[in-house]
């Protein structure tokens, strides 16, 4: 149980890290940072591939096996 409550706290950080940059560069890009638009198009893959690890790790915590 410890195991899976840490992987699921793991694969929580890490999406939400990811999260607050993607919102930094949209932050920038509201403010005319062209650029920003480019650097924040890999972290919508990886926001996608994190949201995915989440719900992952939180059906393996949930499940009773």
């Amino acid at each position: 149980m410890d195991e899976k409550w840490e992987d699921f706290r793991s694969a929580l950080k890490k999406w939400r890290a990811v999260e607050d940059q993607y919102f930094v560069e949209i932050t920038k890009i509201i403010h005319g940072d062209k650029a920003a638009l480019e650097r924040s198009q890999p972290l919508v893959h990886e926001l996608d591939k994190c949201q995915s690890q989440v719900e992952q790790a939180a059906r393996r915590f949930t499940s009773n096996s």
